[in-house]
């Protein structure tokens, strides 16, 4: 009865935690930008404005603005907003017509990650088509080995400390002398622990040592550390037999409150509830420590010989119970409120490492229930040898769970109240006709205008990485459009890896890219095809085909729909409109085509049912069907759009 009143109580815990789960944020992620990405103003703005899911240090943050003309186009620093922090501000010189880059870097207050990116908006120009500044891609480090293996030394020295503080005072009833090697040793590993994630964050936020140890997370870096050493310090003190329990409490107490400070400076300190995600956070961090920590105090104590070990294992298991309890209860509430939906949970990294967090705990669990319903019974007869054995494997996979923790806490949590995660870059595969190299180039968004480009170059039989002395892309364009060859230098940001930020793709279509691969002396090239990716507003209506609105510049429009829009038969319509919603009338020639994914282009012919109105007839088969138009008018300008749908 008494086990079925507990499940009952935990299945209910469970279930409040979950309701009362609200969106998370990792990381200064941009929620929003005025002015917008690709936006085309009539009137210069004054201001560039950018909120982000967490309110960046402006000490350590960037946001450049180029103009046309790849001068700065900033009229002073970057400030924060004081009525919302998560929002910073750029004023801006006048500006004149043309298209202006912007590129961000900003350093979190909150949890110390960087976040960086780039995007571009028009004066007068649409952004599609135009010569967009090029800029330097920001740095947007990945996950430092250092904050990694710091983060896990921490872990581990904290509980430890925890563990010792709890299990002495009230397993073996007071302090012991022996064990303060141990002790030491957790106080160092803690400390370096601290210093090792303060030293990583220093080198992420760019910035000098005086100004990071000046913003919230530089002092939480010294908060660490010293709280860290005091615990430590207070916890030999107890050792030593001088006022035992009284630097116990004090030991306990220091080692809590640097766990409270290192979880309210992660990812629990950006959430909507701030109390009740901190707290629950700490409460399993404090709890996983009693738990773990405590348990290899007790495993010490044991090996050194006690008065009365069966009583120890008992006062202990019934502690452990408890812990286990409460890092369950706080595990599902974080578990929920950082991830967000079953599908993030299996199909993002931070998602998968929840698991193997979870399948870690419930193996732990497994273990202490083994301890606690057959163990503890045999070691009041008396025989300590099967708890000592599956003890050390609890401690060893409680080890290994910090080192999955230390890499988590590093990474973007999925769930967040933030845009959704924008769609997979355009990319393109292939080799050199020597098969020597094999190489993969992504665009991103893989639309006209300014796009990211990485290319990863690997050896064509063992797959690794290539050693090249340069890596270029030389872009030729789609047939019939009113476009220029251009080309793009790329840097290396990592072996085999190279990226640049370029406007090269400046219509829709199908573009030749060459990989130039220079590898001292010799050189290589890899002839790629790259369809840009359609960009186009669905209006759905029931009963209706699906119609697709494109913006194609000047405040023009084209809409664009597959009647019926399922396999067979269908009619493929283009209307153009002019910036007032008036039927624009077309003058030259038009081309419509359909491609479906992973099959070749079909032509079709095109009738004309009014100045601006053109359909085409074409026989579709099952799958995702692209649908361009191109156009010209009397005045020689070219027109051109496009739409995707699914049959």
């Amino acid at each position: 009865m008494r086990t079925a009143r507990t499940a009952a109580a935990l299945a209910g815990a469970v279930a409040w935690i979950a309701l009362m789960a609200g969106p998370v944020h990792g990381h200064a992620l941009l929620r929003s930008s005025s002015p917008a990405s690709n936006a085309v103003l009539d009137d210069p703005p004054s201001e560039v404005v950018l909120t982000f899911s967490e309110a960046p240090d402006p000490s350590l943050s960037q946001v450049r603005v180029v103009g046309p003309d790849g001068a700065d186009a900033a009229a002073g620093p970057l400030r924060s907003d004081a009525a919302s922090p998560e929002r910073v501000r750029v004023p801006l010189r006048p500006l004149e017509e043309g298209v202006y880059a912007v590129s961000w870097r900003v350093f979190s207050s909150v949890d110390g990650h960087v976040t960086a990116g780039v995007f571009a908006f028009g004066v007068g120009t649409a952004v599609e088509g135009a010569a967009v500044p090029q800029v330097a891609e920001p740095d947007e480090p990945a996950p430092d080995p250092i904050e990694v293996g710091g983060r896990f030394l921490l872990y581990l020295g904290l509980s430890l400390l925890a563990g010792t503080a709890w299990t002495s005072a009230i397993v073996f009833g007071g302090p012991r002398a022996a064990g303060r090697w141990t002790l030491s040793l957790a106080t160092a590993v803690s400390v370096a622990g601290a210093a090792a994630i303060g030293i990583a964050q220093l080198r992420a936020s760019g910035g000098a040592p005086a100004v990071f140890l000046a913003t919230p997370i530089g002092r939480a870096v010294l908060l660490r550390v010293v709280g860290s050493a005091l615990a430590g310090a207070a916890a030999v003190s107890a050792s030593r037999g001088r006022l035992g329990r009284a630097w116990l409490a004090v030991s306990g107490g220091l080692a809590a409150a640097t766990m409270l400070v290192h979880v309210a400076s992660g990812h629990a300190g950006a959430g909507p509830i701030v109390p009740l995600t901190v707290g629950s956070q700490w409460v399993h961090f404090l709890a996983a420590g009693i738990w773990v920590g405590g348990l290899a105090v007790l495993l010490g104590g044991l090996r050194e010989g006690v008065s009365d070990g069966a009583g120890a294992v008992r006062r202990y298991s019934a502690t452990a119970a408890a812990m286990l309890v409460a890092v369950a209860v706080t595990g599902v509430h974080r578990s929920v409120v950082e991830v967000g939906s079953w599908e993030a949970l299996w199909r993002t990294r931070y998602g998968l490492l929840v698991v193997a967090k979870v399948v870690g705990l419930l193996g732990l669990a497994a273990l202490g229930a083994l301890n606690r319903f057959r163990h503890v019974r045999v070691a009041a007869r008396g025989d300590l040898s099967g708890l000592r054995r599956v003890g050390r494997a609890e401690v060893v996979l409680g080890v290994a769970i910090a080192g999955v923790v230390g890499l988590l806490t590093t990474l973007t949590p999925p769930r967040g109240d933030v845009p959704a995660p924008p769609v997979e870059p355009v990319a393109a595969s292939g080799s050199d006709f020597g098969t020597t190299v094999r190489v993969r180039l992504a665009a991103d968004p893989g639309s006209p205008g300014l796009n990211r480009f990485e290319v990863r170059v690997v050896g064509f039989d063992d797959g690794g990485p290539v050693e090249a002395r340069r890596v270029g892309l030389r872009f030729e364009p789609p047939p019939d459009a009113d476009a220029a060859p251009s080309t793009l230098d790329l840097e290396e940001r990592e072996p085999g890896t190279w990226t640049a930020h370029g406007p090269n793709l400046t219509v829709d279509g199908t573009w030749r890219v060459t990989v130039v691969v220079e590898r001292g002396a010799r050189g290589v090239e890899v002839p790629l095809e790259l369809t840009t990716r359609c960009r186009s507003t669905p209006i759905r209506a029931p009963g209706q085909p699906t119609l697709h609105d494109v913006e194609i510049g000047g405040g023009r429009t084209v809409q664009g729909y597959a009647d019926p829009g399922r396999p067979g038969s269908n009619e493929i319509h283009f209307t153009f409109f002019d910036a007032e919603g008036n039927e624009m009338s077309v003058g030259g020639f038009v081309q419509i085509g359909a491609t479906r994914r992973g099959g070749e282009r079909v032509r079709t012919d095109v009738r004309q049912f009014s100045p601006g109105h053109f359909v085409s007839v074409a026989d579709l088969s099952r799958g995702t069907w692209r649908f361009d138009v191109n156009a010209s008018t009397i005045h020689g300008e070219r027109l051109n759009a496009c739409f995707e749908e699914v049959l």
